[in-house]
């Protein structure tokens, strides 16, 4: 299914929907002013922070749209490979020579790809996971662990 870029681009919206919505103060406060950095950084910082709201759920959809896209690919080169061998019908036997290896390679393929289709899966969901927790996060108070270290 992933194979289909607007699956993929779904799957996206619904990542960074839910990590806007859920954004405490905490987060937002991180993406607009970094605390503690300068304010001649934040200059170039901000717009780079904000750009990377927009650019990780992008980069989730294409990472996993172009995993799948690219198995489905070389299996369409393996199987075009019989065409080229085969000459047109000329040369029969190098044609169903080569059939034989694309049809095995194919298969081996196809496992191969369902193994990326699943590591791909966990990656999206690991890192939109990731993306939440960012957004939830409660902010560090510094002021009490240094009241706790000083114990």
């Amino acid at each position: 299914m992933t194979g289909n870029i607007a699956i993929t681009l779904t799957l996206a919206v619904f990542s960074f929907i839910i990590t806007t919505i859920n954004g405490n103060k905490h987060y937002w406060g991180h993406i607009f002013a970094m605390p503690g950095v300068p304010t001649w950084v934040l200059f170039l910082l901000t717009p780079i922070e904000i750009l990377g709201v927009f650019l990780r759920p992008f980069v989730l959809m294409i990472r996993l749209f172009a995993n799948i896209t690219a198995g489905h690919i070389i299996a369409l080169a393996f199987f075009s490979l019989i065409f080229i061998f085969g000459n047109g019908g000329e040369s029969v036997g190098a044609g169903v020579g080569v059939g034989v290896a694309s049809w095995l390679f194919t298969v081996f393929m196809m496992f191969l790809e369902l193994l990326v289709a699943f590591l791909q899966a966990y990656v999206f969901t690991l890192l939109s996971a990731i993306y939440f927790g960012s957004a939830v996060e409660e902010g560090h108070h510094h002021e009490e662990h240094e009241i706790e270290h000083a114990h």
